[in-house]
Protein backbone atom coordinates (compact mmCIF):
# COMPACT_ATOMS: atom_id res chain seq x y z
CA UNK A 1 0.00 0.00 0.00
CA UNK A 2 0.98 3.60 -0.86
CA UNK A 3 0.41 7.05 1.51
CA UNK A 4 0.20 9.69 -0.93
CA UNK A 5 0.00 13.08 0.60
CA UNK A 6 -0.93 16.28 -2.02
CA UNK A 7 0.40 19.99 -2.07
CA UNK A 8 -1.50 22.58 -0.48
CA UNK A 9 -2.77 23.88 -4.39
CA UNK A 10 -3.41 20.00 -5.70
CA UNK A 11 -6.38 17.58 -4.59
CA UNK A 12 -5.63 13.66 -4.53
CA UNK A 13 -8.00 11.97 -7.13
CA UNK A 14 -8.50 8.14 -6.96
CA UNK A 15 -9.72 5.76 -9.11
CA UNK A 16 -10.78 2.42 -9.22
CA UNK A 17 -11.29 -0.07 -6.35
CA UNK A 18 -13.49 -2.30 -5.01
CA UNK A 19 -16.16 0.49 -4.56
CA UNK A 20 -18.81 1.49 -7.60
CA UNK A 21 -18.76 4.93 -8.33
CA UNK A 22 -21.22 7.31 -10.50
CA UNK A 23 -20.12 7.92 -13.97
CA UNK A 24 -20.65 11.80 -13.33
CA UNK A 25 -18.65 11.40 -9.64
CA UNK A 26 -15.89 8.92 -10.25
CA UNK A 27 -13.08 10.15 -8.07
CA UNK A 28 -12.66 9.77 -4.58
CA UNK A 29 -11.16 13.42 -3.57
CA UNK A 30 -8.63 14.08 -0.98
CA UNK A 31 -8.16 17.92 0.03
CA UNK A 32 -5.37 18.69 2.53
CA UNK A 33 -4.76 15.64 3.88
CA UNK A 34 -3.34 11.98 2.94
CA UNK A 35 -4.78 8.75 1.40
CA UNK A 36 -4.22 5.15 1.19
CA UNK A 37 -3.98 3.46 -1.88
CA UNK A 38 -3.11 -0.01 -3.59
CA UNK A 39 -0.96 0.72 -6.73
CA UNK A 40 -3.25 -2.34 -8.77
CA UNK A 41 -6.50 -1.25 -7.35
CA UNK A 42 -6.56 2.24 -7.63
CA UNK A 43 -5.42 4.97 -9.82
CA UNK A 44 -3.85 8.35 -7.85
CA UNK A 45 -3.97 11.13 -9.90
CA UNK A 46 -2.73 14.53 -8.89
CA UNK A 47 -4.87 17.80 -9.86
CA UNK A 48 -4.04 21.77 -9.86
CA UNK A 49 -6.18 23.55 -7.86
CA UNK A 50 -4.57 26.83 -6.86
CA UNK A 51 -4.21 30.29 -8.44
CA UNK A 52 -4.64 31.07 -12.29
CA UNK A 53 -4.14 34.44 -13.94
CA UNK A 54 -5.21 35.65 -17.06
CA UNK A 55 -4.87 38.87 -19.08
CA UNK A 56 -7.23 40.28 -21.29
CA UNK A 57 -7.34 42.97 -23.60
CA UNK A 58 -10.86 43.20 -25.45
CA UNK A 59 -11.64 45.69 -28.53
CA UNK A 60 -15.54 46.63 -28.12
CA UNK A 61 -18.41 49.34 -29.03
CA UNK A 62 -19.83 51.49 -26.32
CA UNK A 63 -23.25 52.72 -26.06
CA UNK A 64 -22.62 55.26 -28.46
CA UNK A 65 -20.71 53.24 -30.68
CA UNK A 66 -17.45 54.35 -29.68
CA UNK A 67 -14.85 51.65 -30.16
CA UNK A 68 -12.92 51.28 -26.60
CA UNK A 69 -9.89 49.12 -25.40
CA UNK A 70 -10.32 47.61 -22.20
CA UNK A 71 -7.66 46.33 -20.39
CA UNK A 72 -8.03 44.02 -17.66
CA UNK A 73 -6.65 41.14 -15.57
CA UNK A 74 -8.43 37.43 -13.70
CA UNK A 75 -7.41 35.68 -10.99
CA UNK A 76 -9.13 32.33 -10.66
CA UNK A 77 -9.07 29.03 -8.99
CA UNK A 78 -10.62 25.88 -8.01
CA UNK A 79 -13.13 26.00 -5.14
CA UNK A 80 -11.69 24.02 -2.50
CA UNK A 81 -14.55 21.49 -1.95
CA UNK A 82 -15.12 17.92 -3.54
CA UNK A 83 -18.37 18.99 -6.07
CA UNK A 84 -16.23 21.84 -7.46
CA UNK A 85 -13.27 19.68 -7.90
CA UNK A 86 -14.88 16.93 -9.14
CA UNK A 87 -16.61 19.80 -11.71
CA UNK A 88 -13.32 21.23 -12.71
CA UNK A 89 -11.66 17.39 -12.79
CA UNK A 90 -14.05 16.27 -15.13
CA UNK A 91 -13.75 19.37 -18.12
CA UNK A 92 -9.54 19.49 -17.42
CA UNK A 93 -8.23 16.97 -15.73
CA UNK A 94 -5.31 15.91 -17.82
CA UNK A 95 -5.44 19.01 -19.96
CA UNK A 96 -2.70 21.40 -20.66
CA UNK A 97 -3.37 24.69 -18.48
CA UNK A 98 -2.66 26.45 -21.50
CA UNK A 99 -6.41 25.63 -22.67
CA UNK A 100 -7.60 26.40 -18.71
CA UNK A 101 -6.28 29.67 -19.42
CA UNK A 102 -7.93 30.03 -22.79
CA UNK A 103 -11.34 29.15 -21.46
CA UNK A 104 -11.20 31.48 -18.90
CA UNK A 105 -10.18 34.37 -20.98
CA UNK A 106 -12.97 33.50 -23.17
CA UNK A 107 -15.20 33.68 -20.63
CA UNK A 108 -14.46 37.45 -19.47
CA UNK A 109 -13.51 38.48 -22.63
CA UNK A 110 -17.40 37.95 -23.80
CA UNK A 111 -19.49 39.56 -20.93
CA UNK A 112 -16.43 42.14 -20.79
CA UNK A 113 -17.50 43.31 -24.63
CA UNK A 114 -20.48 42.49 -23.59
CA UNK A 115 -20.88 45.32 -20.72
CA UNK A 116 -18.83 47.70 -23.15
CA UNK A 117 -21.77 47.55 -25.06
CA UNK A 118 -24.08 48.60 -22.39
CA UNK A 119 -22.34 51.46 -21.05
CA UNK A 120 -21.54 54.63 -22.70
CA UNK A 121 -17.82 56.10 -22.63
CA UNK A 122 -18.32 58.75 -20.06
CA UNK A 123 -19.62 55.78 -17.52
CA UNK A 124 -16.35 53.43 -18.06
CA UNK A 125 -14.30 56.37 -17.83
CA UNK A 126 -16.18 57.55 -14.39
CA UNK A 127 -17.26 54.32 -12.74
CA UNK A 128 -14.27 51.99 -13.34
CA UNK A 129 -15.34 49.39 -10.31
CA UNK A 130 -19.41 49.63 -11.91
CA UNK A 131 -17.79 48.42 -15.09
CA UNK A 132 -16.01 45.46 -13.38
CA UNK A 133 -18.81 44.63 -10.94
CA UNK A 134 -21.10 44.45 -13.88
CA UNK A 135 -18.38 41.78 -15.61
CA UNK A 136 -18.42 39.60 -12.45
CA UNK A 137 -21.49 39.41 -12.15
CA UNK A 138 -22.45 38.26 -15.51
CA UNK A 139 -19.05 36.13 -15.44
CA UNK A 140 -19.40 34.17 -12.15
CA UNK A 141 -22.11 31.92 -12.84
CA UNK A 142 -20.01 30.63 -15.92
CA UNK A 143 -16.98 29.84 -13.83
CA UNK A 144 -19.02 28.40 -11.18
CA UNK A 145 -20.11 25.69 -13.58
CA UNK A 146 -16.45 24.59 -14.15
CA UNK A 147 -15.76 24.46 -10.78
CA UNK A 148 -14.06 27.57 -10.45
CA UNK A 149 -14.01 30.83 -8.04
CA UNK A 150 -13.35 34.27 -8.89
CA UNK A 151 -10.15 35.48 -7.08
CA UNK A 152 -9.70 39.45 -7.96
CA UNK A 153 -11.04 40.70 -11.79
CA UNK A 154 -9.44 44.30 -11.82
CA UNK A 155 -9.81 46.91 -15.14
CA UNK A 156 -6.24 48.43 -15.94
CA UNK A 157 -7.11 51.00 -18.70
CA UNK A 158 -9.70 52.07 -20.96
CA UNK A 159 -8.70 53.58 -24.20
CA UNK A 160 -9.73 54.91 -28.10
CA UNK A 161 -7.70 54.41 -30.54
CA UNK A 162 -9.81 57.62 -32.15
CA UNK A 163 -8.85 60.24 -29.48
CA UNK A 164 -12.63 60.13 -28.23
CA UNK A 165 -11.70 60.25 -24.92
CA UNK A 166 -9.35 62.45 -25.25
CA UNK A 167 -11.86 64.66 -26.59
CA UNK A 168 -13.98 64.25 -23.72
CA UNK A 169 -11.22 65.56 -21.40
CA UNK A 170 -10.35 68.40 -23.87
CA UNK A 171 -13.25 70.98 -21.67
CA UNK A 172 -11.75 69.15 -18.27
CA UNK A 173 -8.29 69.83 -19.57
CA UNK A 174 -8.94 73.70 -20.25
CA UNK A 175 -10.61 73.86 -17.13
CA UNK A 176 -7.92 72.22 -15.37
CA UNK A 177 -5.36 74.17 -17.29
CA UNK A 178 -6.99 77.45 -16.70
CA UNK A 179 -7.57 76.70 -13.37
CA UNK A 180 -4.02 75.90 -13.05
CA UNK A 181 -3.16 79.41 -14.88
CA UNK A 182 -5.06 81.20 -12.69
CA UNK A 183 -3.50 79.08 -9.38
CA UNK A 184 -0.05 79.93 -10.82
CA UNK A 185 -0.63 83.79 -11.77
CA UNK A 186 -2.62 84.05 -8.17
CA UNK A 187 0.81 82.01 -6.89
CA UNK A 188 2.53 84.73 -8.82
CA UNK A 189 0.76 87.33 -7.25
CA UNK A 190 1.21 86.11 -3.56
CA UNK A 191 4.77 85.54 -4.15
CA UNK A 192 5.42 89.13 -5.80
CA UNK A 193 3.30 90.12 -3.12
CA UNK A 194 5.13 88.81 -0.76
CA UNK A 195 8.59 89.72 -2.26
CA UNK A 196 7.33 93.66 -2.08
CA UNK A 197 6.60 92.98 1.52
CA UNK A 198 9.90 91.44 1.87
CA UNK A 199 11.76 94.14 -0.02
CA UNK A 200 9.50 96.86 2.10
CA UNK A 201 10.70 94.81 5.80
CA UNK A 202 14.36 94.85 4.27
CA UNK A 203 13.98 98.83 3.35
CA UNK A 204 12.31 99.31 6.67
CA UNK A 205 15.03 97.53 8.35
CA UNK A 206 17.63 99.26 6.18
CA UNK A 207 16.35 102.87 7.32
CA UNK A 208 16.31 101.96 11.17
CA UNK A 209 20.10 100.26 11.23
CA UNK A 210 21.22 103.43 9.12
CA UNK A 211 19.29 105.48 11.59
CA UNK A 212 20.92 104.12 14.29
CA UNK A 213 24.59 103.64 13.06
CA UNK A 214 24.37 107.08 12.33
CA UNK A 215 23.14 107.71 16.05
CA UNK A 216 26.19 105.61 17.21
CA UNK A 217 28.33 107.37 15.20
CA UNK A 218 27.22 110.50 16.65
CA UNK A 219 27.66 109.42 19.83
CA UNK A 220 30.66 107.75 19.22
CA UNK A 221 32.48 111.28 17.69
CA UNK A 222 30.80 113.17 21.19
CA UNK A 223 32.28 110.34 23.39
CA UNK A 224 35.96 110.79 21.45
CA UNK A 225 36.02 114.94 21.42
CA UNK A 226 34.50 114.70 25.15
CA UNK A 227 37.39 112.22 25.40
CA UNK A 228 40.29 114.60 23.73
CA UNK A 229 38.83 117.47 25.32
CA UNK A 230 39.15 115.40 28.81
CA UNK A 231 42.53 114.18 27.72
CA UNK A 232 44.97 116.97 29.11
CA UNK A 233 42.62 117.66 32.79
CA UNK A 234 42.39 113.94 33.07
CA UNK A 235 46.79 114.09 32.72
CA UNK A 236 46.89 116.71 35.18
CA UNK A 237 44.51 115.03 37.63
CA UNK A 238 46.56 112.18 37.44
CA UNK A 239 50.31 113.90 37.70
CA UNK A 240 48.88 115.26 40.77
CA UNK A 241 47.86 112.20 42.11
CA UNK A 242 51.35 110.77 41.56
CA UNK A 243 52.95 114.16 43.03
CA UNK A 244 50.54 113.82 46.31
CA UNK A 245 51.18 109.69 46.05
CA UNK A 246 55.28 110.79 46.25
CA UNK A 247 54.79 113.24 48.73
CA UNK A 248 52.90 111.01 50.83
CA UNK A 249 55.59 108.16 50.62
CA UNK A 250 58.33 111.02 51.35
CA UNK A 251 56.53 111.87 54.47
CA UNK A 252 56.27 108.55 55.32
CA UNK A 253 59.59 107.13 54.71
CA UNK A 254 60.53 110.39 57.06
CA UNK A 255 58.56 109.12 59.84
CA UNK A 256 60.48 106.24 59.19
CA UNK A 257 63.79 107.02 59.18
CA UNK A 258 62.61 109.21 62.25
CA UNK A 259 61.40 105.85 64.29
CA UNK A 260 64.20 104.79 63.18
CA UNK A 261 66.68 106.90 64.49
CA UNK A 262 64.96 107.11 67.60
CA UNK A 263 64.88 103.37 67.91
CA UNK A 264 68.39 103.53 67.29
CA UNK A 265 69.21 106.08 69.80
CA UNK A 266 67.03 104.33 72.37
CA UNK A 267 68.83 101.11 71.31
CA UNK A 268 72.36 103.07 72.08
CA UNK A 269 70.99 104.37 75.41
CA UNK A 270 70.24 101.33 76.76
CA UNK A 271 73.72 99.44 75.48
CA UNK A 272 75.16 102.62 77.24
CA UNK A 273 73.14 101.56 80.66
CA UNK A 274 74.00 97.95 80.35
CA UNK A 275 77.68 98.91 79.49
CA UNK A 276 77.87 101.11 82.82
CA UNK A 277 76.06 98.66 84.96
CA UNK A 278 78.61 96.15 83.93
CA UNK A 279 81.63 98.26 84.67
CA UNK A 280 79.70 98.85 87.81
CA UNK A 281 79.63 95.21 88.05
CA UNK A 282 83.56 94.08 86.44
CA UNK A 283 85.17 97.08 88.11
CA UNK A 284 84.00 99.13 90.27
CA UNK A 285 82.20 96.71 92.88
CA UNK A 286 84.72 94.58 92.87
CA UNK A 287 87.15 97.72 93.39
CA UNK A 288 84.92 98.50 96.65
CA UNK A 289 84.94 95.46 97.69
CA UNK A 290 88.52 95.15 97.88
CA UNK A 291 88.79 98.41 99.91
CA UNK A 292 85.97 97.63 102.20
CA UNK A 293 87.80 94.53 103.27
CA UNK A 294 91.36 96.43 103.58
CA UNK A 295 89.64 98.16 105.62
CA UNK A 296 87.84 95.68 107.87
CA UNK A 297 90.89 94.24 108.07
CA UNK A 298 92.55 97.33 109.13
CA UNK A 299 89.93 98.12 111.93
CA UNK A 300 90.10 94.30 112.60
CA UNK A 301 94.18 94.47 113.53
CA UNK A 302 93.62 97.41 115.43
CA UNK A 303 91.40 96.32 117.59
CA UNK A 304 93.02 93.06 118.65
CA UNK A 305 95.53 94.94 119.36
CA UNK A 306 94.00 97.58 121.52
CA UNK A 307 92.39 94.23 122.85
CA UNK A 308 95.25 92.53 123.25
CA UNK A 309 96.79 95.33 125.13
CA UNK A 310 93.91 96.06 127.64
CA UNK A 311 94.25 92.45 128.32
CA UNK A 312 97.68 92.59 129.22
CA UNK A 313 96.64 94.94 131.08
CA UNK A 314 94.11 93.45 133.16
CA UNK A 315 94.92 90.02 133.10
CA UNK A 316 98.42 90.35 134.02
CA UNK A 317 100.27 88.60 131.80
CA UNK A 318 97.53 86.18 130.56
CA UNK A 319 98.20 86.77 127.08
CA UNK A 320 101.85 86.05 127.45
CA UNK A 321 100.96 83.20 129.09
CA UNK A 322 99.13 82.45 125.92
CA UNK A 323 102.03 83.28 123.69
CA UNK A 324 104.40 81.70 125.63
CA UNK A 325 102.44 77.75 125.52
CA UNK A 326 101.49 79.02 121.81
CA UNK A 327 105.58 79.24 121.57
CA UNK A 328 106.48 75.85 123.43
CA UNK A 329 106.92 73.74 120.16
CA UNK A 330 109.28 76.54 118.67
CA UNK A 331 110.96 76.06 122.14
CA UNK A 332 111.06 72.18 122.56
CA UNK A 333 112.16 71.86 118.85
CA UNK A 334 115.00 74.15 119.57
CA UNK A 335 115.87 72.32 122.94
CA UNK A 336 115.86 68.83 120.86
CA UNK A 337 117.86 70.20 118.14
CA UNK A 338 120.40 71.78 121.01
CA UNK A 339 120.54 68.48 122.79
CA UNK A 340 120.65 66.21 119.31
CA UNK A 341 124.34 64.48 119.86
CA UNK A 342 124.50 65.59 123.53
CA UNK A 343 125.20 62.32 126.03
CA UNK A 344 122.44 63.23 128.67
CA UNK A 345 121.83 60.92 131.81
CA UNK A 346 118.98 61.27 133.94
CA UNK A 347 119.94 60.37 137.81
CA UNK A 348 117.78 60.04 140.92
CA UNK A 349 114.27 59.60 141.03
CA UNK A 350 111.36 61.59 139.25
CA UNK A 351 114.43 62.75 137.04
CA UNK A 352 112.26 61.96 133.63
CA UNK A 353 110.89 64.35 130.75
CA UNK A 354 107.94 65.27 132.77
CA UNK A 355 110.21 66.58 135.43
CA UNK A 356 112.04 68.42 132.78
CA UNK A 357 108.92 69.96 132.00
CA UNK A 358 107.92 71.40 135.47
CA UNK A 359 110.79 72.80 136.10
CA UNK A 360 109.91 74.99 132.95
CA UNK A 361 106.69 75.67 134.04
CA UNK A 362 108.73 76.95 136.89
CA UNK A 363 110.12 79.22 135.04
CA UNK A 364 107.40 80.65 133.17
CA UNK A 365 106.20 83.39 135.73
CA UNK A 366 109.52 84.72 135.92
CA UNK A 367 109.67 85.06 132.43
CA UNK A 368 105.88 86.76 132.07
CA UNK A 369 107.10 89.07 134.87
CA UNK A 370 110.30 89.68 132.77
CA UNK A 371 107.81 89.83 129.60
CA UNK A 372 105.53 92.15 131.76
CA UNK A 373 108.13 94.56 132.79
CA UNK A 374 109.36 94.45 129.65
CA UNK A 375 105.94 95.07 128.07
CA UNK A 376 105.37 97.83 130.49
CA UNK A 377 108.33 99.98 129.75
CA UNK A 378 107.01 99.73 125.73
CA UNK A 379 103.89 101.13 126.61
CA UNK A 380 104.73 103.86 128.88
CA UNK A 381 107.42 104.64 126.12
CA UNK A 382 104.41 104.57 123.65
CA UNK A 383 102.25 106.86 125.80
Amino acid sequence: MLYDVPKPTEALLITGGMIARKPDNPYRVVIGGGAWSVPVLHRVQRFHIGANTVNIAVRAQSKQNVDVDVEASVVFSVTADKNSVVEAANRFLGVDTGQIVSTAQDIFSGETRAMIGQLTVEEMISDRTALASQVLSNAEPRMLRFGWQIDSFQINSISDPNGYIQALSAPELARVQRERAVAEAQRDAEIAEEQQKSERRKSDFQRETDTKVAENTKEIAAAKAEANAAGPRAEAEAQEQVIAAQAALARRRAETDREVAEEQARLAESQATLREQELVSEVIKPAEAEAERTRINAEAKAAALRTEAEAVASHNGVILDKQVVDQLPEIFSAMAEGLTGANLTMVGEGQDLTKLLGQFAAVIPNLRETAAGSRGGEVAATE
